[in-house]
C-alpha cells in the first residue's frame, strides 16, 4: 500500500530542491574569483537550476493553480540563468539573476503556502497547527510588540477552523484588524507627514493604500511589486464589508453564491498576502 506521506514529500522536494540547487549556485559564483564565470562545473549547476524549474518545480506550482502569468517573472530569470550557462557570462550577471529568482522565489512561498492550506481544509474541531507562514506573521507581530494583533489573527486562524459557525464576522474582523495595526506601527501619519505625503482628496486621513505605498517605497521596493499589496489592502476592506453583510446557517446559502466562509477564506488570503509583504516575511534567508 503506498504511503501518503511519501507523495506529499515528493511535492515538497519538487520546491526545496530549486531552492536548494539555486542557492549552491550562489555559493559556486560568489567562490569565482575572476570577473567572468567560464568553470564548468558552475556552469553545468546553473543548468542543473533550470531544469529542475521547467521540468519539475513549475509543473508542481502550475498543479497548485498559479498561472503563466503569475510566473512569468520567475521563467525570464530562470531563461537568464540559462543563458548565461550557455557562455562564458559576467559574474555579476549570474549574481544579478540569481537574487533576482530568489527574490521570487520568496514571494511565491507565501501564495504557495496559503494555497496549500486552502487545498487541505481544516476538518470542524481539529487542532491543526499553524503553518510555517502563518507562524513567521505570530512571531514577527509578538516581535513588533503587537500582542492584541497577534492573538487577534491567533483567534481568526482558530475560529476559521469551525465550519459550522453561525457568522464570520469576527473572524473578518479580526483579520482587517490585524492588518490595520501593522500599518499604523510601521507608517505612522506623523512620519508620512514628515515625508510630505499629502492626505488624498476628499480623505480626512492617509489610506491604508497610501500606508503601504509609503512602507514598501522606504524600502526600496519597485513600483510594479507595490501593486498587488496596494491594492489587497482595498480587496481587504470589501470582502470584509462583505462577510458583515451576511449570516451563514448552514444549508440556507444558495450552492451559486460563495459563502462567508468561502469569502473569510479569501480574505485571509489576501491579509496573509500583504503581512507577508508588509512584516518582509518571505524576504528572510
Amino acid at each position: 500500500m503506498t504511503d501518503p506521506s511519501q507523495g506529499v514529500a515528493a511535492d515538497h522536494n519538487k520546491w526545496s530542491d530549486l531552492i536548494t540547487q539555486l542557492d549552491e549556485l550562489r555559493r559556486q559564483v560568489s567562490a569565482h574569483s575572476a570577473a567572468t564565470v567560464g568553470r564548468q562545473a558552475t556552469r553545468e549547476q546553473a543548468k542543473a537550476a533550470v531544469q529542475q524549474y521547467f521540468r519539475l518545480s513549475r509543473p508542481y506550482l502550475t498543479r497548485l493553480s498559479f498561472s503563466d502569468e503569475e510566473l512569468a517573472p520567475l521563467d525570464e530569470q530562470i531563461q537568464e540563468l540559462l543563458r548565461l550557462a550557455n557562455g562564458v557570462s559576467q559574474k555579476t550577471a549570474y549574481s544579478k539573476a540569481i537574487r533576482a529568482a530568489r527574490r521570487l522565489l520568496d514571494q511565491i512561498e507565501v501564495s504557495r503556502e496559503m494555497r496549500l492550506g486552502l487545498a487541505s481544509p481544516a476538518p470542524s474541531g481539529s487542532d491543526t497547527q499553524p503553518s510555517s507562514v502563518e507562524r513567521a506573521i505570530i512571531e514577527t507581530l509578538i516581535g513588533l510588540e503587537l500582542p492584541g494583533a497577534s492573538q487577534g489573527y491567533q483567534q481568526a486562524l482558530r475560529d476559521m477552523e469551525d465550519e459550522d459557525r453561525f457568522s464570520y464576522r469576527g473572524v473578518a474582523a479580526e483579520l482587517r484588524e490585524t492588518v490595520r495595526e501593522v500599518l499604523d506601527r510601521l507608517a505612522p501619519d506623523a512620519d508620512m507627514k514628515q515625508a510630505g505625503t499629502p492626505v488624498e482628496k476628499g480623505q480626512s486621513g492617509f489610506t491604508q493604500k497610501q500606508k503601504v505605498r509609503y512602507i514598501l517605497r522606504s524600502r526600496g521596493v519597485p513600483e510594479n511589486a507595490r501593486k498587488v499589496p496596494e491594492e489587497s489592502v482595498l480587496l481587504i476592506e470589501e470582502l470584509t464589508a462583505s462577510v458583515a453583510r451576511s449570516v451563514y446557517v448552514r444549508g440556507s446559502i444558495s450552492t451559486h453564491v460563495a459563502s462567508p466562509l468561502e469569502e473569510v477564506r479569501q480574505l485571509k488570503l489576501y491579509v496573509d498576502g500583504v503581512l507577508g509583504e508588509l512584516l518582509a516575511i518571505h524576504h528572510r534567508a
